[in-house]
């Protein structure tokens, strides 16, 4: 592994400032999501897990195993990197279809918020883990280095020479891209019909305008995660070998920008660190723990309650 950094040391570098520039991201986002109790509804939760799982994704491929350590060393790291990157489009997946549920399906979603978040959750960690476990039990020990994984970089992950791994990760990203697609479609169309009416004035404006610009944003972000995926599955990403792993980062980062840097942890980051700005900014907003809840909850109900389309 060591002759390989050096060999491209120069790619190396830029891949490593950007995984240390996305891991401060995610830190603070993550203390960010913790510390404010406005953040803790469901909605909110999916993004702490998104921001949660790039983080650990990024730590790992910041350790470098050299290639005397004990095989399991090298196991583990693959295993835990291939179920993060299959459990990140998932999670992205499932939060489209929470946000069709939310503004579509207002009330069922709300009745049965609780149900929804962890039925969507505790699926996409075992279909992850259980793609990574398969992989690794596919794997088989020589007598120099345990085939089924290769080396990318800094670290290990399970090779696409395994049996079946490509048919395995083309039906898995055909699903998740499935339920992504579908969701934000109709939200976007939902959208589309709201502010038309709202233009109108046929019925009131709950800034639809900006909502559609932002389910827009999330469709082209999170094709842009399943575009990556499908093009590394089938060896096509049009750049070098060596920068796959600073495509794949970049996308990542994109991810972590867009579902955690919000309005709310805007407001939280003035209240932490420009205190009387936020003071001013935003007098009545209390900062009781259980009012700001639900507070918080009342003002996504009044977003996405309206007329029927």
């Amino acid at each position: 592994m060591s002759d390989l950094i050096e060999e491209y040391k120069t790619i190396y570098i830029p891949i490593i400032i950007l995984n240390i520039f996305v891991i401060l991201i995610s830190l603070y986002l993550s203390i960010m999501f913790i510390k404010s109790k406005r953040l803790h509804i469901y909605p909110c939760y999916n993004c702490l897990i998104i921001n949660f799982i790039i983080l650990l994704d990024n730590i790992l491929r910041m350790i470098p195993l050299p290639s005397n350590v004990n095989d399991i060393f090298k196991y583990m790291q693959a295993f835990l990197l291939t179920s993060l990157d299959k459990l990140l489009l998932a999670i992205i997946s499932f939060q489209a279809f929470i946000v069709y549920l939310g503004v579509v399906k207002t009330k069922f979603y709300y009745y049965h918020e609780k149900t929804i978040f962890f039925s969507g959750l505790s699926i996409s960690i075992f279909v992850s883990l259980a793609i990574g476990v398969f992989y690794i039990l596919k794997s088989e020990k020589s007598d120099k280095e345990p085939e089924g994984l290769a080396v990318y970089g800094l670290y290990y992950y399970c090779s696409g020479e395994i049996e079946s791994k490509k048919i395995i990760d083309v039906i898995f990203n055909s699903i998740f891209l499935f339920i992504n697609t579908f969701s934000i479609s109709i939200i976007l169309i939902y959208m589309f019909r709201k502010k038309e009416k709202a233009e109108e004035g046929m019925i009131e404006d709950l800034d639809y305008g900006r909502h559609y610009t932002k389910i827009l944003l999330m469709l082209i972000v999170n094709s842009l995660a399943f575009i990556d995926s499908y093009l590394i599955i089938y060896d096509e990403l049009p750049v070098p070998y060596e920068y796959i792993d600073l495509v794949y980062i970049s996308v990542c980062l994109l991810i972590d920008i867009y579902y955690t840097f919000n309005k709310i942890t805007y407001m939280e980051t003035l209240k932490l660190f420009c205190r009387k700005i936020y003071d001013k900014k935003y007098p009545s907003v209390k900062d009781d723990e259980t009012t700001t809840i639900e507070d918080t909850r009342n003002t996504e109900l009044k977003e996405v309650k309206s007329s029927e389309i």
